[in-house]
């Protein structure tokens, strides 16, 4: 048995949602964004936590400046 890789799971899985994004219709796709966007506002004070939290380790791990200021979020 072989276990798959994060990487390539994420890829299929990829892959399957672009086939159901083409036959997809405007309304549905508008619906979908609409609900992404929804979530994002929701979940927004957890996503910044999260973000925080990964700027911090980034620091604690020697990142440059550059990649932890395309890293940090700023809502």
């Amino acid at each position: 048995m072989t276990t798959q890789s994060p990487v390539l799971a994420i890829a299929a899985a990829a892959k399957g949602a672009s086939t159901a994004l083409r036959t997809s219709t405007t309304a549905q796709r508008n619906s979908l964004l609409l609900g992404i966007a929804q979530a994002l506002v929701t979940n927004a004070d957890s996503i910044v936590d999260a973000n925080a939290q990964d700027v911090a380790a980034g620091q604690a791990n020697g990142m440059t400046s550059g990649l932890l200021d395309r890293l940090t979020l700023t809502p």
